[in-house]
């Protein structure tokens, strides 16, 4: 399950990223793209991550049956 990217972890990468580039003028737009593209990447590596066990095969959905309370 894909978990969508909020603006305020945006927002957040982007002034990291614009602080460890030594606070420049301007650029912001550029932070920003740099940013959700950073998140995006790392999302779908997490989810590609997530879906495959140890042996590189899919994990199968769960059932409600596979579920504990």
């Amino acid at each position: 399950m894909k978990v969508p990217i909020t603006e305020e972890q945006i927002r957040a990468l982007a002034y990291r990223l614009w602080e460890e580039a030594g606070c420049p003028e301007g650029g912001d737009e550029q932070f920003w793209h740099q940013a959700r593209k950073q998140l995006e990447t790392s999302s779908d590596a997490s989810q590609t991550a997530d879906e495959t066990d140890d042996k590189g095969t899919t994990d199968l959905p769960r059932t409600s049956s596979d579920e504990r309370t």
